[in-house]
């Protein structure tokens, strides 16, 4: 019997099919592999390259760098009066990286649109606007109501992202009456905030000088703002103060403006508006050149712009006719009129055309012969016949016939005058024609022609006739009132032509002294002390009736405003502008300069009227300041 044959499909493997665990393991392993890898790759960017922007935001999260404003300076008048300074206002702000998530945001923004009364709309732009800073608060309403303030701040849980700040708001006290040279702060615009954002010192929402002292003192009376490092809770309300780095604030302005006398000038001048249209008053020092009042009506309330200013008022002040932004004070240049006949005097005196002791006849005319009318002659008149006159009654008659001859010659030719480039000369060095350096923006320079400037201007040859009009301070000639106080503030102190200025001193936080008055000498015109005399006499005479020491007769120009108890000096003057009314009569300016005591000058004023009704009204209003002043009765 034959064995039986082995089964060999024992030894062969058996045919299994693919194990599919195996199979999502490797799966597994490669997505697993493949997340680690992403997730290494996300925590290499997040360390690495974004590690210092992520760590703020979440610092931010926790702890918010704020910066600290800094108090601008307080600016006080000669006496220590407070002229302007700081208080607080409440503002309802937003921190855009505190709001929270939608749809909650929207709402948010719902519940503050209805509590401070801003659209939705202009909330969302204001955001949009800031979108680059997240962490600064972008403010929706500006000085809110205190009770107000406390309301928003109560309901701080429905408002997460909501702030209400303490902002200082500039308050002017006595508003209208030092705008002009005080002036004003505003917001920022775009391209001062780009200019000064370099510096640190500028964030969007503040405000810097825009006009007179508060735009040309910015630096000193800014300061330097501070940083508060605070912890914050997820709707960025602060928890704990964890270091503060102080700001350093603005150091304080000590003015030169004596503001009794500037209240006092403002209410004399406000007595003749609006009939005088516009009205100017410049008061100085002699001694150093310290401006101690500075007035210009109409004026405006510097305080308007310490808020939102409505576009109505704006567009008011805009177009106002007689433009009461401006500061006619030393940005309006006017027809001097006899008041530039100072100058002449003294140009002529001092050029040796004519002595103290010349007199030239007033018929009432300066008679010219004509050259196309054989034997015929041309008048140029003056106001009345003033007879024989020397240089101080000339002066104290205001007499156009002398001062006509002394600038552009007799016309018979017995001798020469000083010609206008010489006048012209002569009245540069007194400060005509030219900026005073005053601390203020926007000052006129004001004119005085010449030759050149006449065939450069109009394509004109200079004629004799030009140089009449100009040596009686008309024609072409126009002048600040700062300029001519300053003239009369020259020939009070012997010659001496200072720069004025209106800060006294400066000041910081302590009070202690950074910067004192220094005078400013422009020029010492070296003036031969009796040619001087001449013209200071011949101002003394515009106040009184009588005769020169050469046997002229004056019947001073201001003689009724003399004061009994205080001798003062001065000279009116009454040019002709504008267009003639049916009667073929031009109006005037009305224009008065002078100084007191005569002997021992310590005030030198200007004033002007636009429609001055003839001088007289200007020398009364001198009159009431001197007498205020110094204390003396009108009567």
């Amino acid at each position: 019997m034959s064995s039986p044959e082995p089964i060999r499909s024992l030894d062969e493997p058996f045919d299994q099919p693919p194990d599919p665990t195996r199979r999502r393991l490797f799966a597994l392993g490669g997505a697993l592999g493949i997340g680690i890898l992403g997730l290494t790759s996300q925590l290499w960017r997040l360390q690495v390259f974004g590690g210092a922007s992520y760590r703020e935001l979440a610092d931010n999260n926790r702890f918010r760098l704020s910066r600290l404003e800094p108090a601008r300076g307080v600016i006080y008048d000669r006496n220590g009066d407070t002229l302007a300074r700081n208080r607080p206002s409440y503002v309802v702000a937003i921190v855009p990286a505190d709001l929270p998530r939608e749809p909650d945001r929207a709402r948010t923004l719902r519940r503050l649109s209805r509590l401070v009364g801003v659209p939705v709309g202009r909330i969302e732009a204001a955001l949009n606007d800031r979108r680059a800073d997240p962490f600064s608060p972008v403010p929706i309403a500006t000085g809110v109501e205190t009770s107000f303030a406390y309301t928003v701040e109560e309901r701080h849980a429905e408002l997460p992202g909501i702030q209400v700040l303490v902002k200082p708001v500039r308050e002017y006290v006595d508003g209208r009456l030092l705008s002009h040279t005080i002036g004003y702060v505003g917001k920022l615009d775009a391209d001062e905030f780009k200019r000064l954002a370099a510096s640190g010192d500028y964030a969007l929402d503040d405000q810097i000088g825009k006009m007179g002292l508060e735009l040309v003192r910015e630096k000193e009376l800014r300061g330097r703002p501070g940083r508060k490092r605070a912890e914050v809770d997820s709707t960025g309300r602060e928890l704990r103060v964890l270091g503060t780095d102080p700001a350093k604030p603005g150091r304080n302005l000590h003015l030169t403006i004596d503001l009794p006398l500037q209240r006092e000038i403002t209410r004399l001048l406000a007595e003749h508006m609006p009939a005088a249209e516009v009205a100017s008053a410049v008061a100085i020092d002699p001694r150093d050149g310290q401006v101690l009042a500075l007035v210009h009506l109409p004026s405006f309330d510097n305080n308007m712009f310490s808020r939102e200013l409505d576009e109505a008022e704006f567009k008011a002040l805009i177009d106002d006719p007689n433009k009461p932004l401006i500061d006619g004070a030393i940005g309006g240049a006017y027809p001097p009129g006899a008041i530039f006949e100072i100058v002449t005097a003294l140009a002529g005196l001092h050029a040796g055309v004519i002595k103290p002791e010349t007199k030239i006849e007033c018929s009432g005319a300066l008679v010219i012969p004509d050259r196309l009318a054989p034997g015929g002659v041309q008048k140029i008149p003056c106001w009345t016949s003033h007879g024989p006159q020397d240089c101080a009654s000339a002066l104290a008659n205001s007499c156009n016939v002398f001062f006509y001859q002394v600038g552009g010659g007799d016309p018979r030719g017995s001798f020469d005058g000083l010609d206008i480039d010489r006048l012209a000369d002569w009245a540069a060095k007194l400060g005509f024609a030219s900026q005073s350096g005053i601390e203020l923006p926007n000052e006129a320079d004001g004119l005085v022609p010449t030759k050149a400037w006449k065939r450069r201007t109009y394509r004109e040859d200079w004629f004799t006739g030009d140089t009449y009009n100009a040596a009686i301070g008309q024609g072409y000639v126009t002048a600040t009132p700062l300029q001519v106080a300053n003239l009369v503030a020259t020939v009070a102190n012997g010659g001496k032509l200072f720069k004025p200025q209106v800060v006294a001193r400066t000041t910081d936080e302590r009070g202690q002294t950074v910067d004192g008055y220094k005078p400013m000498l422009v020029r010492d015109l070296g003036f031969d002390p009796a040619k001087l005399k001449a013209v200071q006499n011949g101002l003394r005479y515009g106040m009184l009736i009588g005769r020169t020491e050469n046997g002229t007769n004056f019947t001073g120009s201001s003689w009724q405003s003399d004061l009994r108890d205080l001798a003062t000096a001065g000279k009116t003057g009454s040019p002709e502008w504008g267009t003639p009314d049916a009667s073929g009569r031009s109006p005037t300016h009305g224009w008065f300069a002078g100084y007191a005591p005569f002997d021992q000058p310590q005030l030198a004023l200007a004033v002007f009227l636009k429609r001055g009704r003839g001088a007289q009204d200007a020398a009364r209003i001198a009159r009431g300041v001197f007498s205020f002043y110094f204390g003396v009765a009108e009567g």
